[in-house]
């Protein structure tokens, strides 16, 4: 079954994503550890709790506290360049062997998107951050996001090793909880 990231993926239980190589979960086994969704369920996600993450702080950059945003933008930073880490030292590797073009394509975009997490957290210090900056950044990062939906993530289902599989589940878990704080609080 193709989820809505054209990522291929299974249920147990009609709610648990399994991955498609293994054997279906016993009913003790439906609810998968995080290490074991599969990776671009998991990258997706992580993706969709970043976006969270973004919106909150827009919402909070609005008349808010400036020292409450500073520290929500700083959270939200160390989130995104921790999550492109474990794409260029884990995954990219791979892909660009299969994929060498669109690697070096996604690699580039990990350094404009780092080169403009600067030049907005220089901003936000400055108190010169523009909506206008905010807006174009998201759609970046949301463009960057689907291009990853549709090029990497796929690809990575059948050619990841299993050892990064699993280490890329606990690193995205300990993530995900992050995005997720960052996106509820007020």
């Amino acid at each position: 079954m193709k989820n809505a990231n054209n990522s291929i993926s299974g249920t147990v239980s009609g709610d648990a994503p399994i991955h498609p190589s293994r054997p279906a979960a016993t009913p003790a086994e439906a609810v998968p550890r995080p290490d074991d969704q599969p990776i671009a369920d998991a990258l997706a996600r992580h993706h969709q709790g970043l976006e969270q993450a973004f919106d909150a702080i827009v919402v909070r950059a609005d008349g808010g506290d400036p020292v409450t945003l500073r520290a929500a933008w700083d959270a939200f930073e160390r989130e995104l360049l921790r999550h492109m880490e474990i794409e260029d030292v884990e995954l990219l590797p791979l892909f660009e062997r299969a994929q060498p073009e669109e690697g070096r394509a996604l690699r580039e975009e990990h350094d404009v998107i780092r080169e403009n997490l600067f030049e907005l957290g220089l901003a936000l210090d400055l108190q010169e951050l523009r909506a206008t900056q905010v807006r174009a950044f998201a759609e970046r990062l949301r463009a960057h996001a689907r291009r990853e939906d549709q090029s990497l993530y796929p690809w990575l289902e059948g050619h990841v090793p299993q050892q990064t599989w699993h280490q890329l589940g606990r690193d995205l878990s300990r993530s995900e909880a992050l995005a997720k704080l960052l996106a509820t609080r007020s």
